[in-house]
């Protein structure tokens, strides 16, 4: 599978935002619950997003269409 012109970023208690950085613009702004997070990734098929938090749960997040 091609690889994806994307990131997401999160700041200590704001959305998680997943940037096109090949042209400068932000795809989407997924709220998350409060406090600090753990890891953030993209799954292989890069439809999804798993954000670890710091309540040890995993939460997947499909990109494009909601939770």
């Amino acid at each position: 599978a091609q690889a994806k012109p994307f990131f997401a970023v999160r700041s200590t208690d704001g959305p998680v935002i997943i940037w096109d950085y090949i042209n400068d613009v932000v795809l989407a702004r997924i709220d998350t619950p409060p406090g600090e997070l753990d890891p953030i990734c993209f799954a292989p098929d890069g439809q999804h997003l798993l954000v670890g938090g710091k309540d040890q749960r995993v939460r997947r997040y499909t990109l494009l269409g909601g939770e």
